[in-house]
């Protein structure tokens, strides 16, 4: 029979889990909100199309319509290029064309997935940054940490900028220092945050290239300090966690390393010439328009840490974490600039991340940081001004410290808010013009029909035409086209619309199609003398020519397309795609590593399980 004391306890055990429960609630329903309000203009007017939208949109649809059609894994996207194909998905992370095929999966239009899409994109970057947060704060430092996170204009850049990918990163970050933290202070569950690391360094790697190597790097030196009183044991077990996670999506990260020798990847990075050309000087970031935004950000993050400076009056190591972690943001904005050009020539490795611009995730998050610090510090004020029994002189500096700190927030939301107001939509014009608006159009509502180009830097690296030492654009006409009939510089193939499937360049043959699909096309050929015959697909070693069963040499044409010569007669020829050999060597990485992944994780689950609980 239970004791009136136990029952009491239990009762009060659950008034304040039911009280926890309705807290995390409302706190997850504020930040659903935010998101919903920062993405408030593009559902309401429909896409801008700036930016790398336009491509983003061409692959969710084409994407999704090869998932749907049943190829798990499409790594070709066949009806891009005007139908000359592009291998996309060999060297872009997949992830969120996952997502965004089981949202049309359930019955969305491409719009309504992309806003679902982004807006969880939003809300998780702030939702995480919350679960993180209020364990190295508290939950109301957390929940302002996350705001400031979520309204930041690197955000709303990428929402109204077209970086669906980049996005994403945003919400993997709280992850990683979450499960990081817990991994080396959660003695008796170390195991299972090990292996959600594993994980979630995974999702990184399938989510966006340049994101994963800025976070690897900063997630090496985040971790010096953190492990530097561990042992050797925690150390290693803490560091195998990354590796483990890249090692489960090496299916992916394999071939898009050891393949990029067949395509113009370097037209991605502009060259060092055009990396350089990106980075603004601090003159240029103090004073023009476009950047002036970024300058109040780093005002912001001053004032945040005077804010916590003077909350943490008699704390020196909150004051000495407080300066650490401006110095970093000071460091970052330090690494965007040109006076930092002779660091990146340290290793063109680092200039894979394109634009210096990146940076400003890990700026973003160490501001959010800031933001949740400065308002811990208020709090702690309080409370001791409570036990001391200050007068009001303080209690009104404080509400002045925490004014600023909403007016910061409200300045990023008004700042975005405004600025989206000048964005045309697909559905409301405002005050401006949608310039690409046929080419938005044509991706919406027909994207199937061989009307949509793909990014330049996937196309097939044409023989003898090394890339051009400086930097190369595509430029493309406002339907879609490109502005120019001819390759640029010599150095890429521009594919042109309305081409036939099959051409014969030379000779005399009769050609009848008689399958065309994504991944197999297959050919009747009457060869009345020997002759040339081009196909409208772009050359890429998976594709393998089979000529009456047997497998047929394939030759590269000017243009980069797929040829062949064949002598007189009669002829039977299939093309298909195939697995190539870096695609099997990803994929028993990806099975090994997984196998690793499920011992690592019993043995990391057993050793962890005998520490006592603390």
């Amino acid at each position: 029979m239970e004791t009136p004391h136990l029952s009491r306890t239990n009762s009060s055990a659950r008034t304040t889990a039911r009280l926890n429960y309705i807290i995390e609630s409302g706190v997850l329903a504020l930040l659903l909100l935010a998101a919903i309000a920062i993405n408030l203009r593009m559902i309401r007017a429909g896409f801008n199309g700036l930016g790398d939208a336009r491509w983003h949109l061409t692959w969710i649809q084409h994407f999704s319509e090869q998932v749907l059609a049943g190829v798990w894994y499409p790594r070709w996207l066949a009806g891009t290029n005007f139908g000359y194909g592009s291998p996309t998905f060999v060297f872009y992370p997949p992830l969120i064309y996952y997502l965004g095929t089981a949202l049309r999966a359930i019955g969305l239009t491409i719009e309504q997935a992309v806003y679902v899409l982004i807006s969880g994109g939003i809300f998780l970057s702030g939702a995480n940054f919350y679960l993180f947060g209020k364990s190295i704060w508290g939950r109301i430092p957390a929940v302002c940490g996350a705001l400031a996170y979520m309204l930041n204009p690197g955000i709303y850049g990428l929402v109204h900028g077209g970086g669906f990918a980049s996005l994403y990163a945003y919400v993997w970050m709280p992850l990683i220092l979450l499960f990081t933290h817990r991994s080396i202070e959660a003695a008796r569950h170390r195991g299972r945050y090990r292996l959600a690391l594993s994980l979630v360094w995974m999702l990184v790697a399938l989510t966006h290239l340049p994101s994963l190597l800025i976070l690897a790097i900063a997630w090496t030196f985040y971790t010096l300090p953190l492990l530097w009183h561990q042992s050797w044991k925690v150390r290693l077990q803490t560091w195998i966690a990354a590796p483990l996670g890249w090692g489960l999506a090496a299916g992916f990260l394999i071939p898009a390393i050891l393949e990029q020798r067949y395509i113009n990847i370097d037209y991605m990075l502009a060259s060092q010439a055009g990396f350089k050309a990106e980075m603004p000087s601090f003159v240029e970031i103090a004073i023009t328009g476009f950047s002036s935004i970024f300058f109040r950000q780093w005002l912001a993050c001053i004032a945040f840490a005077a804010i916590a400076w003077i909350g943490f009056a008699k704390q020196p190591q909150q004051r000495r974490n407080t300066s650490i972690l401006l110095a970093v943001a000071l460091f970052i904005i330090f690494l965007t600039c040109q006076v930092s050009w002779p660091l990146w020539q340290l290793n063109p490795i680092l200039q894979k991340i394109e634009l210096s611009e990146r940076l400003d995730r890990l700026f973003y998050m160490v501001q959010a940081a800031l933001c949740a610090v400065a308002v811990q510090s208020l709090l702690l004020s309080r409370s001791q001004a409570r036990e001391s029994q200050t007068g009001h002189r303080r209690r009104f500096i404080r509400v002045l410290l925490l004014a600023i700190v909403c007016a910061i927030l409200f300045s990023n939301f008004k700042y975005s808010y405004q600025l989206s107001r000048r964005f045309p939509g697909l559905y409301s014009s405002g005050n401006g013009v949608m310039l690409n608006r046929s080419w938005i159009e044509r991706i919406v509502r027909d994207p199937f029909s061989d009307g949509l180009i793909d990014v330049p830097e996937y196309r097939p690296r044409l023989e003898n035409n090394a890339i051009a030492s400086t930097y190369i654009k595509e430029e493309q006409t406002n339907e879609g086209y490109p502005a120019l009939s001819t390759t640029v510089s010599g150095a890429l193939p521009t594919p042109q619309p309305h081409q036939h499937r099959v051409e014969v360049s030379q000779g005399e043959a009769k050609v009848k199609i008689a399958d065309w699909r994504s991944y197999h096309r297959q050919l009747e050929i009457d060869a009345q003398e020997p002759s040339t015959v081009i196909l409208r697909t772009y050359r890429y070693p998976a594709w393998h020519l089979y000529v009456n069963g047997s497998a047929h040499p394939i030759e590269p044409a000017s243009d980069g397309r797929i040829q062949f010569r064949l002598p007189t007669g009669q002829y039977e020829v299939a093309l298909v795609y195939e697995q190539t050999l870096a695609f099997k060597l990803g994929l028993v990485v990806s099975g090994l590593s997984a196998i690793a992944f499920i011992g690592l994780g019993y043995h990391w689950m057993i050793e962890t399980n005998r520490c006592p609980q603390r």
